[in-house]
């Protein structure tokens, strides 16, 4: 199935630092973003939040974290680089994002600032008009900034960019999961006037990011937008379908391609990823890398699956290029492998600087 010695038949394949830990769904994580950490202590909290940090602010703090992910990310053929979008503070400990969702500082005191999901911000479709829908466009910040961080990796890595969040996620998680569930039977244009809204900005940030000459675009869905039992999927897919083809259109005749971020059991038990247009699913977590190939070798064929392994894997890997051609090794890089260097972090042997760029050639 699989082996460490490379023949003629066998190739590598590619390997994804990923941004979001799939282990920790509701968590947002920046490295060296202290300046923020600093804002949460109670010195700042006795007066308003926004006089001691603005919007634009925090945008830097937060760009330039994930600059440091990108860069710690050498030795990857693929890093996954979060645009963070629209955050600001609304107060007491707590910031909110473009997407209507509320986020609080997990308490620490060094490592990386880690944001926790607490809810929407939205109670009614009038305060998603007026906390959401006036959002400032960000398009031309979205493609300076990988323009930025594609000039710093000099194209010694593959980038992978992404807003954190997907169509059905700016609906639930800027309400709550249950209002959203109703809106969908009891005031189906109003979620449907919600998913148009976010198709258009994510087409306009797609177009973003490969204007700045990014191929693979992610669009993460919280796998607790999909319980398992529930069949979310099928609910969904008179909604969703349309604007995620039209995404996945926009993206491929460009020459890139569009990925789903969901951990959750039915995308890879479903065929809605493939007919709502997706290229490639992931990353999702499975065992081990037995786990991952059998359950590659079981979906639909036509989607590329990034696949992470509780249990580490030790040794260079090498796949049949049938397989190697559709699988993507996810890994978490947990800081360790920037200050001792990724092959003895991890037990995997990466390509050198600069060898990932076949990358760019194989995803179309």
């Amino acid at each position: 199935m699989y082996s460490f010695v490379q023949d003629s038949e066998k190739i590598r394949p590619r390997l994804l630092s990923p941004f979001y830990n799939p282990i920790m769904p509701d968590v947002v994580s920046f490295s060296r973003a202290d300046a923020l950490r600093r804002s949460f202590k109670r010195r700042f909290l006795r007066s308003p939040a926004n006089r001691f940090f603005s919007r634009d602010s925090i945008q830097k703090i937060l760009e330039r974290a994930v600059e440091i992910k990108v860069e710690a990310d050498a030795g990857y053929d693929i890093s996954v680089a979060l645009y963070p979008y629209g955050f600001r503070f609304l107060g007491q400990g707590v910031l909110s994002d473009g997407a209507g969702r509320t986020f609080s500082l997990l308490h620490a005191d060094e490592g990386p600032v880690q944001l926790l999901y607490q809810g929407g911000t939205c109670r009614t479709i009038q305060d998603w008009r007026s906390k959401v829908a006036k959002i400032p466009d960000d398009t031309d910040n979205i493609r300076s900034f990988f323009n930025s961080l594609r000039a710093a990796t000099q194209e010694r890595i593959a980038l992978a960019g992404t807003v954190g969040f997907g169509l059905w996620d700016a609906l639930w998680m800027s309400f709550d999961f249950p209002t959203a569930v109703r809106m969908l039977s009891m005031d189906p244009e109003a979620a449907r006037m919600i998913f148009r809204y976010w198709c258009s900005f994510h087409a306009a940030a797609a177009g973003a990011m490969l204007d700045a000459g990014l191929k693979m675009i992610v669009l993460r869905e919280h796998p607790a937008g999909f319980p398992e039992s529930w069949g979310m999927s099928r609910i969904l897919d008179p909604f969703l379908r349309e604007y995620c083809q039209e995404l996945a259109r926009i993206v491929i005749q460009r020459g890139g391609m569009l990925f789903l971020d969901c951990d959750a059991d039915e995308m890879i038990e479903t065929d809605y990823p493939a007919h709502w247009g997706f290229n490639g699913i992931g990353p999702l977590r499975f065992r081990d890398l037995d786990d991952l190939i059998a359950a590659k070798k079981s979906m639909n064929d036509t989607l590329i699956l990034a696949g992470l392994t509780t249990l580490p894997i030790f040794g260079q890997i090498f796949l049949e290029k049938s397989l190697a051609s559709r699988l993507i090794l996810a890994q978490m890089n947990d800081g360790w492998l920037a200050r001792n260097g990724a092959e003895e972090s991890s037990g995997f042997r990466f390509t050198e600087p600069g060898k990932h760029r076949g990358f760019v050639s194989w995803i179309r």
